[in-house]
């Protein structure tokens, strides 16, 4: 099975722009997109609790996307209101792949964004679904396709077979490190294919949830965005609203929309050019314990359009 363990979010009775004053002047988003806004660039998010109403999100869609859990051509999910996996939180996923896609369409807000539900309401599913979902991203041209999603414990070889394919066939897949606060990544991170990406706070030190590296790895691509408290829409008992979410899966979906930024630049860029660019166009990350992590960056938008 697949499950996501984002942090619990916040509702809020207004209406706050999407990530928050404070984060778009952390990675630069208004001034990026004097100069790009991802412009004809199509990211697949690969997610669950989809509303494709939410007033948030709906512009920005190519259509209703795909489930491939129930395998039709509507990846909506509000949730049934139950909580199926006995957690104490009925459709605890619901909403999760809204926020993830508003990061998304708040960094690259022309690009086109493909919903493709891979996970059911409380956030469960299987590789096989994901693998429907990978080839579904290909099959509609995605140019960026986000994972923020942890595997089985061992990756599945069909899983690792299709973002291979993705990889060699152009298309950036950008993954979430998971957050168990280790020194290790989820297994969909830990392959070279991928860009791996893990979350900070407000000063740029490493959020205390987020998976991070020290460059132990050094063969794998890695890229930091701000991760805690993001502003963004939420569904509430079938009804949209705005909060705050914090975890990886909302910092991923803001370096898919920097992907999306540098495509519209140079769309001829492969993935592992894609992947060099955004783990290198950014600002100094501080570690757990307030030390340098050399050679690694948070995403600086305006850097990313090569400003």
């Amino acid at each position: 099975p697949i499950v996501d363990e984002d942090l619990v979010f916040s509702v809020h009775v207004d209406a706050p722009g999407l990530l928050g004053d404070e984060v778009r002047q952390q990675i630069q988003v208004d001034a990026a997109h004097e100069h790009a806004t991802g412009a004809g660039v199509v990211v697949a998010v690969l997610d669950g609790g989809f509303d494709l109403s939410h007033p948030c999100v709906a512009a920005h869609l190519a259509g209703t996307g795909f489930d491939a859990i129930e395998q039709d051509d509507d990846a909506h999910d509000i949730g049934n209101g139950i909580d199926d996996d006995f957690d104490g939180i009925p459709d605890a996923a619901v909403g999760h792949g809204t926020f993830v896609a508003a990061m998304v369409a708040a960094v690259a807000p022309d690009a086109w964004i493909l919903p493709v539900r891979i996970r059911d309401d409380e956030g469960f599913g299987t590789n096989e679904e994901v693998v429907r979902g990978l080839e579904y991203a290909l099959l509609m041209g995605a140019d960026v396709v986000n994972l923020s999603i942890s595997s089985a414990q061992t990756i599945d070889s069909g899983v690792s077979r299709m973002i291979s394919t993705l990889r060699r066939s152009g298309v950036a897949v950008v993954v979430s490190m998971g957050n168990q606060g280790w020194e290790w990544f989820s297994d969909l991170a830990n392959k070279r294919d991928t860009l791996a990406v893990g979350a900070v706070d407000a000063f740029d030190s490493v959020a205390p949830f987020s998976n991070y590296n020290t460059r132990a790895w050094p063969q794998q691509p890695v890229a930091y965005a701000p991760g805690v408290d993001l502003h963004g829409p939420l569904t509430v008992d079938g009804r949209p609203v705005h909060g705050t979410w914090s975890g990886t899966s909302f910092a991923t979906g803001i370096v898919s929309g920097a992907a999306a930024l540098a495509l519209e630049i140079d769309p001829s860029s492969l993935p592992f050019d894609l992947y060099h660019l955004l783990e290198s166009a950014g600002d100094p990350v501080w570690g757990p314990a307030g030390e340098p992590m050399d050679g690694l960056t948070r995403i600086n938008l305006l850097k990313v359009v090569g400003q």
